[in-house]
């Protein structure tokens, strides 16, 4: 057995044991992109959970929403990186400011499937 298969045979089982315990969310950092196919192709629905935000600098900062101030103080104190969950909102907000995030956990939804 490869190691892909392996991994995929894992997580197929993993994520089907928690389904029959009852459990309706599970909140995961998928690690390759073979695994997130492979839950996908399972028929759970993946939305991105908590994401990882670049910080940087911002000028006249009064005028500026909350999360930009956060970014900007996260600059301040010295971190290149800060971790939260996100709303549309905030992330049409880093993408007007061209505020690179990524999401780093996805929640995965045991109980409505595609299928």
């Amino acid at each position: 057995m490869k190691r892909k298969q392996y991994e995929a045979s894992r997580t197929k089982k993993t994520l089907l044991d928690k389904k029959r315990r009852g459990e309706k969310f599970v909140i995961w950092k998928i690690s390759s992109e073979s695994q997130y196919e492979e839950i996908e192709r399972l028929g759970f629905i993946i939305e991105p959970w908590i994401y990882e935000i670049k910080t940087r600098h911002f000028f006249n900062i009064r005028a500026l929403p909350s999360l930009l101030k956060d970014i900007h103080f996260a600059n301040q104190r010295g971190k290149s990186v800060i971790v939260r969950r996100l709303k549309k909102s905030d992330e049409i907000l880093l993408k007007e400011y061209d505020i690179r995030f990524q999401p780093i956990k996805y929640r995965i939804n045991l109980v409505s499937s595609r299928k």
